[in-house]
Parts: structure tokens; sequence; C-alpha cells
């Protein structure tokens, strides 16, 4: 069984990640196919440790970078983009 978390940043030490880890390694080792996507581009480890078997997907998607009005313009824009490449992701890993 293939099981996906999807995380916007997953380098970071708060308790979303930290039991991210500690599920994605449990189920691992109990034969699952993990996989973490990260909505966010970072160029940073993750904090905690992962299993060498758990396969991260990083989108690359900033929208961080948007500001006040623009944001708010953008953010149907934005909600599109991310579901594109969400839903393209899944569809590959499905065919897997």
């Amino acid at each position: 069984m293939k099981i996906a978390y999807c995380i916007g940043n997953i380098h970071n030490s708060g308790g979303i990640e930290r039991v991210i880890s500690l599920k994605s390694n449990y189920l691992v080792n109990k034969g699952y196919e993990v996989h973490i996507v990260v909505i966010y581009p970072s160029s940073e480890k993750p904090f905690f440790h992962f299993d060498s078997h758990i396969k991260f997907h990083y989108l690359n998607l900033d929208f961080e970078k948007e500001i006040g009005i623009i944001k708010h313009i953008n953010f149907k824009k934005n909600k599109k983009i991310f579901l594109q490449t969400i839903a393209k992701l899944f569809e590959k890993l499905s065919r897997i």
C-alpha cells in the first residue's frame, strides 16, 4: 500500500514534522511505500531522521514570495497550479 503525506516544509523542527517522521518511519518499516510531498522549495535537509526507503517529492512551488494584494489576487491561480501539480504527481505514483 502507498501512503503520501503532503506538507509545506519538512525542514523545520516543529510538531507536524516530527509526527510525520515518526509515522513515516514506522509505516515504511511495516512494509508500506511512503511518499512525502513537500510544497515549498528548500535546500536544507529534513530536521528529523527519515528512513532511506521513504521517497521525497519536492514540488518547489513558491507562493510565499508573493505579498500583500498580489497574493490575494493570485490565490485562485496558485490553488489551480498546486492542484494540477499534485494531481500529476499522484497520477505518476499510481502507475508505479
